[in-house]
């Protein structure tokens, strides 16, 4: 591996914050560094050379964190983040950057990434990269579950928290408020009686 590529440094304690990390990294040895500084960090990881082989780990699970180098070949990691950002649940993205396509990155972070890193990577910055990421990850997730426990006393009987009930929550808060008529339509055991029951319970 190019000696600029990674800054030494003492090895952290192993962290108390450990996720799913994707690792996505075209240059052979700064991808096995990486994934190994992560893993004995305390991390599940997994390491990736494209955009293309990171989309088929994110359509088989989930991570809590993607890191990745903005230049790859194929697609790049601009492309990657579009594709992660339409995810139901993004996971939290850093990338990675050559110094002098800070511009690239600070772009990077406008359309969703929580944080970038520059070469030569300093272990340090890495690892408070990852727990800050790790950390609004966690928060977020608590936030959502805080919102469908919410939603669901709300809304007795529809349960869950995936992006379709979400939207069909927000479609019964603002049909709740209106004084036209509703029809509710579907298919039988779809659940329009409980669509009926929660409508009724959220209108003034």
């Amino acid at each position: 591996m190019p000696p600029d590529e990674l800054n030494p440094r003492i090895k952290p304690p192993p962290s108390t914050t450990g996720g799913r990390i994707l690792v996505v990294e075209d240059d052979p040895s700064l991808r096995e560094l990486l994934a190994t500084e992560v893993a004995e960090a305390g991390h599940h990881t997994t390491a990736v050379d494209s955009a293309e082989a990171a989309r088929a780990e994110l359509s088989r699970e989930l991570p809590d964190l993607v890191i990745t180098d903005i230049r790859l070949p194929g697609a790049d990691g601009m492309q990657l983040l579009g594709s992660v950002q339409k995810l139901d649940h993004p996971p939290a993205v850093i990338v990675i950057t050559a110094f002098g396509s800070v511009p690239q990155a600070v772009a990077a972070m406008r359309q969703g990434a929580v944080d970038f890193l520059t070469k030569p990577l300093d272990l340090d910055h890495l690892h408070l990269a990852i727990n800050r990421a790790l950390h609004l990850r966690n928060l977020e997730q608590e936030v959502d579950r805080l919102h469908g426990l919410l939603d669901n006393a709300q809304l007795p009987g529809l349960v869950g928290n995936s992006r379709p009930m979400q939207r069909l929550r927000e479609h019964m808060q603002l049909i709740a408020g209106s004084d036209a008529p509703v029809l509710i339509s579907g298919e039988s055991g779809a659940g329009k009686e409980l669509v009926a029951r929660g409508l009724a319970r959220l209108s003034p």
